[in-house]
Order: C-alpha cells, then sequence, then structure tokens
C-alpha cells in the first residue's frame, strides 16, 4: 500500500542490494540519508561528491571537456526513439506542456493570475464606425 511505502521511505532501515562495492554502497547510503544535514554533498555541494572514492577514477576537468568516452552510446534512430526506455514510462501520458513551444509557454507564462473575461455583450455589440 501507499501508506506501508511512506513509512518504509521514512522510517525502515536502508536495504542496499548485495554484490555493491563499498564505495557504491557508501555513496548510496551518502546519498539517501534521511538526515538532510547529515546527506552527502550537504557541507560542500558538489565538490564533496566529486571528492566520494566512487567517482575517484573520474578526471572531471576531461569529463566537463567532453573527452571522456562514455561507456555505452545507445543506437537511436532519432530524438522520437524509445526503444531503450523501458515501455513502463513509455505507456505513461505524455503531459501537454511537453510538447508546447518555447514561445508559447513564455507567452502563457506572461499572464499567469490574469482572469480577465470580456463580457458577452461587448463580443455581441456592432462595431462602432
Amino acid at each position: 500500500s501507499k501508506v506501508e511505502m511512506l513509512e518504509n521511505i521514512l522510517y525502515a532501515p536502508l536495504q542496499l542490494p548485495s554484490g555493491l562495492s563499498a564505495s557504491a554502497e557508501s555513496l548510496l547510503q551518502g546519498l539517501l540519508e534521511r538526515d538532510v544535514s547529515k546527506r552527502l554533498g550537504q557541507d560542500l555541494d558538489v565538490e564533496e561528491l566529486k571528492d566520494h572514492p566512487f567517482f575517484a577514477f573520474i578526471n572531471w576537468d576531461d569529463l566537463v571537456a567532453r573527452k571522456v568516452k562514455p561507456p555505452f552510446v545507445p543506437q537511436v534512430t532519432g530524438p522520437s526513439d524509445v526503444s531503450y526506455i523501458d515501455p513502463e514510462f513509455t505507456r505513461l501520458p505524455v503531459p501537454a506542456f511537453v510538447n508546447e513551444r518555447a514561445e508559447d509557454a513564455r507567452a502563457r507564462e506572461a499572464f499567469l493570475g490574469f482572469s480577465f473575461t470580456k463580457p458577452a455583450e461587448y463580443l455581441a455589440a456592432e462595431p462602432i464606425s
């Protein structure tokens, strides 16, 4: 049930899969720490994450410069190819704003909270000549 799931998230001990490396386990425990003040990254932001032993092999400068070859590059046929995405997600309805053009979104946001509706009598009135 949803209540049971929420209680587990809030109170149950964290259960990680077996076979994780010590650094992977430490990373997950740090990121999933319930106490925000003790959570990994709380003190030094991203630098604390980058310095974690799990990421020891990463050359961050090369990564930012895009010199690092990705371990896996999906072979897709185009921007709408979702063959690597689980059907659990591709079957979900797409929210209308996803396909909205950026210009339309900016125009809509400019009038947030605007509630004026032109009275019907003005719509039916004869134009003034």
